[in-house]
């Protein structure tokens, strides 16, 4: 039986409207480097303490309203659900301004459960084993 973060992880699965696109190998550290792009799942696995190695792929959150632009800016092209190089987590300008706006990378909890959803066995084993750390530390 699921406890927790880990239970409470379906219930969070439309905090963000996901994205995912193809994009040239060398445009992911501008993608990363872009202001407004807080880096989550793997993109964010460093800095939270995980072993994961990220470099060919961006993930992270942005404002709904720089979507558009971001998306046109980086010459991203729409991919399918399990391919592609980076996925936009699009969350609503309200909820950035109060949650995400200004952060470096994600929340801890917030890039365990991205990681946790992840199609990568590697990185999906990884964001369930951190909310399982992240619940015990509680």
């Amino acid at each position: 039986m699921l406890e927790g973060l880990e239970a409470l992880a379906p219930r969070l699965q439309h905090r963000a409207a996901v994205h995912r696109f193809s994009s040239h190998p060398g445009e992911i550290p501008h993608i990363l480097g872009e202001p407004g792009f807080v880096a989550a799942g793997i993109s964010a696995a460093g800095a939270v303490g995980l072993d994961l190695v990220s470099g060919r792929e961006a993930d992270g959150y942005i404002r709904a309203s720089t979507f558009d632009d971001f998306v046109a800016g980086h010459a991203l092209s729409p991919a399918g659900s399990e391919a592609g190089n980076v996925t936009l987590r699009v969350v609503a300008d309200d909820i950035w301004e109060i949650f995400l706006d200004d952060l470096p990378h994600a929340p801890e909890a917030v890039v365990a459960i991205d990681l946790s959803e992840d199609a990568d066995p590697r990185s999906s084993a990884a964001g369930k084993d951190l909310l399982g750390r992240l619940d015990r530390a509680r």
